[in-house]
């Protein structure tokens, strides 16, 4: 096992309890599932559902935490705050406060002082004003303090034969929506769907990206063959167009992950 799993390993013996934020992504899910070899019954998975958030990544948690008999509280939110809707630059850092102010009132519930979440060692050269919120909240970041990078979490979680070692990045639903479009639950809920079917037609690196009444689709562009092959592109712009999208696109520069950051990382506000 490489070196970086006895940090972690290390990481967690020196905690009393621990609440993992799990998302049921590939990150979340090794530091969950090393958590819960070191502490056990003192290990809970706190995962936290709302209109942003893809309803298979939950399914997907459940189903892990019930195949490693970890123990998990879901916490459900059915709206969304008003700053986060208005969807400004800093919408991810305030919607962290909330997630984990959340999780970190309902922790005290049960006795949990410790709170962890997924950041790794690659997240640092990405556009992320979520972490502030997770710094200002005390919230710990074992990966990330132990320079676990996304290739080390990959190999590691193949070694302990984890169905997620290979999961692609997923997000919450609000990163497909331009900064300055309001987010709404029906949005989100019609972004989600269309993820939904797409992914049924056995894709599994791409986004929906929703622009007013337009859905401009990211494929990787070594699946553009498959999306052009026989009727699939007219297949995927009805089923899009009867969850409520007018017009549907595929970006010819292909699937890239955080693209609704580009103005930012070209420092262009």
């Amino acid at each position: 096992m490489p070196e970086k799993y006895d940090d972690l390993v290390s990481y967690f013996a020196k905690l009393g309890n621990c609440a993992v934020a799990f998302s049921g992504g590939c990150d979340s899910s090794l530091l969950l599932k090393i958590c819960h070899e070191v502490l056990g019954g003192r290990c809970t998975a706190f995962t936290h559902y709302s209109p942003l958030m893809p309803r298979r990544d939950i399914d997907g948690s459940i189903k892990f935490c019930k195949e490693y008999g970890i123990r998990q509280i879901i916490i459900e939110r059915n709206s969304i705050s008003a700053k986060v809707k208005k969807n400004t630059f800093d919408r991810c850092y305030l919607c962290k406060k909330d997630i984990f102010s959340e999780i970190i009132s309902e922790a005290e519930k049960h006795g949990i002082k410790n709170i962890a979440e997924g950041s790794n060692a690659d997240d640092v050269f990405d556009f992320r004003p979520g972490m502030k919120a997770l710094k200002e909240l005390g919230i710990l970041s074992p990966l990330l303090e132990c320079s676990v990078s996304k290739n080390d979490i990959r190999e590691i979680s193949k070694k302990l034969g984890l169905p997620t070692a290979d999961k692609k990045s997923s997000a919450c639903l609000a990163s497909r929506i331009p900064y300055g479009e309001e987010i709404d639950a029906d949005k989100l809920k019609r972004i989600d769907m269309s993820e939904n079917y797409i992914s049924s037609l056995g894709f599994s690196d791409f986004r929906v990206r929703s622009h007013d009444n337009l859905a401009r689709i990211e494929f990787l562009k070594k699946d553009f063959p498959s999306a052009v092959e026989s009727n699939m592109l007219e297949k995927i712009s009805s089923a899009l167009k009867s969850f409520g999208f007018v017009y549907v696109a595929v970006d010819a520069d292909g699937f890239t992950s955080g693209s609704m950051n580009r103005e930012i990382k070209e420092n262009k506000i």
